[in-house]
């Protein structure tokens, strides 16, 4: 509405889509493979879910996680903390190393130039903004609580803007993901 540039940031369960809007119009999009229920744990701290992502962000911080493994509140923290510097790093860092290139399930947005803003959607968005506090057994609050401490110390250069919606906004991501999965 105010004819600005802005970097959307839609993180979903298994996904995080980016799309870059000038004045109104999208101009790039990318998704990579981060997202908050990449592993799921239960009330034991048993986990019950492990996608292959989320094993390789496990293994990125330093564990090596099979799914009906116990594990500790302190070591999902550290792979959320892993996570959110991956995303920004993923975001900001041309050229990608190897290991954060790996993470794309699509062209990366080659360079975002000057930026107005950022704003946040999806599931972990609502963690991001504060308007959800309850943990779901994932990596959602985690990660994006991670992300909020991140943004509050400036890890990406640009105003966070308030999000209209974020659980609601991911009609794009959805679909986007849809037409991922049925080519896989």
């Amino acid at each position: 509405d105010k004819g600005q540039r802005i970097l959307n940031i839609d993180i979903g369960g298994g996904t995080t889509k980016l799309a870059l809007a000038d004045k109104g119009r999208v101009v790039a999009t990318a998704a990579i493979h981060i997202g908050g229920r990449l592993q799921v744990v239960d009330d034991d701290g048993h986990i019950i879910r492990l996608d292959p992502a989320g094993q390789h962000h496990a293994a990125q911080a330093g564990f090596r996680w099979s799914k009906g493994d116990s594990v500790k509140t302190a070591d999902l923290d550290k792979v959320a903390e892993y996570m959110a510097d991956a995303l920004i790093a993923a975001i900001r860092m041309r050229p990608l190393p190897p290991p954060l290139a790996a993470l794309y399930l699509t062209e990366p947005i080659a360079d975002v130039g000057p930026i107005d803003g950022v704003m946040f959607s999806g599931g972990v968005g609502e963690y991001v903004y504060g308007r959800e506090d309850r943990d779901f057994g994932d990596m959602g609050r985690r990660l994006g609580q991670a992300l909020r401490k991140r943004l509050d110390a400036g890890a990406l250069p640009w105003l966070l803007l308030p999000a209209g919606e974020c659980i609601r906004a991911t009609a794009l991501g959805a679909s986007e993901y849809s037409v991922q999965l049925s080519g896989n």
